[in-house]
């Protein structure tokens, strides 16, 4: 399985993605689970990846090479969608294949522009009923500048027509995603986009979605008091998660996941604990513990025989898939 999954909240980023790397060499396959599929390119942006390895890491390292200290995300969308015609074409013509879709999911911050919310939708969510029952718990540094903004547009305007624009920070932040799809020989290229309460969702059986998210989970992410535990972000948006994939029947296999968590000035990475497997017929396997052993994330499995985790980008794996 190739999983990425990315929340675009008001003022942070939850990236979540697995770690089966499938090799393929003389059409015989072999599984690896111990790929950490997220780079960052610099403080403001992060990208994860699914499909072509090969394509991914060429691509990445192509991208990373252009991008500077500085670059925000919209600096970063303007830089792939006039290269990664040019970055492909040039993979292929050193005699690469990509012989899968191959995602590349950038998540991040732009310190210059203010984050833009929908007042309908955000008043939707505040006066939902998963806010007045955890009324007590909101989190009020968030929802004050929220308030405040709201506030001040009314005064500026008189009223707020529905579905106006308020905005606050800076930094505002989004997502996005470029496939590659290949058919035929030939590639084509989509993007995806997450703005403020969307997400992004891809899996081999499916093109990437952006959805909507539920107004509890906004809640339980952004305004209470949850939200300031990084656990319980992992937590909350792993339950989002496997709502999604056991609506679509997604089928899971090997590795485990990890959850990336930015936030402006700070990130978090969280593993799963547990390495865990649920096969076609939710017969759900243990596979191993994950632990961090002198600064580094390592999978120890049930015959007792530890590894480090690879990290993408640290070198060229040639020509394999992540599936």
């Amino acid at each position: 399985m190739s999983l990425i999954f990315a929340i675009n909240l008001a003022r942070k980023i939850i990236i979540v993605t697995d770690t089966r790397l499938t090799v393929k060499v003389n059409d015989i396959e072999s599984y690896e689970d111990d790929l950490i599929k997220v780079v960052l390119l610099n403080t403001n942006v992060s990208v994860a990846t699914a499909g072509s390895v090969g394509l991914a890491v060429y691509a990445i390292n192509k991208i990373k090479n252009m991008v500077n200290k500085d670059h925000s995300i919209q600096d970063v969308e303007d830089i792939v969608r006039e290269k990664i015609d040019d970055i492909v074409k040039s993979y292929v013509n050193e005699g690469n294949k990509f012989p899968v879709d191959t995602v590349l999911l950038f998540a991040g911050f732009d310190p210059n522009t203010r984050k833009k919310i929908n007042s309908t939708y955000l008043g939707k969510v505040l006066s939902s009923e998963a806010a007045k029952k955890e009324g007590e718990l909101v989190y009020p540094a968030i929802k004050r500048e929220i308030i405040d903004s709201l506030s001040s547009e009314v005064i500026k305007r008189g009223s707020l027509p529905k579905d106006s624009i308020i905005e606050i920070g800076p930094p505002n932040s989004y997502i996005f995603s470029c496939t590659i799809s290949v058919k035929n020989n030939s590639y084509k290229i989509k993007y995806d986009k997450g703005e403020t309460f969307e997400y992004l969702i891809y899996h081999p059986e499916m093109a990437v979605e952006t959805i909507k998210i539920p107004d509890e989970i906004i809640n339980k992410l952004e305004f209470t008091q949850e939200s300031v535990d990084q656990y319980n972000n992992k937590i909350i948006s792993n339950s989002l998660l496997q709502s999604e994939t056991k609506k679509r029947n997604f089928p899971t296999v090997g590795g485990n996941l990890f959850f990336i968590i930015l936030e402006p000035d700070v990130g978090w990475i969280i593993p799963t604990g547990g390495m865990f497997s649920i096969s076609q017929n939710n017969k759900i396997e243990h596979h191993g513990t994950v632990k961090v052993i002198d600064g580094r994330f390592c999978y120890i499995l049930p015959n007792g025989n530890e590894g480090v985790y690879r990290m993408l980008g640290t070198s060229i794996f040639g020509d394999m898939d992540i599936v």
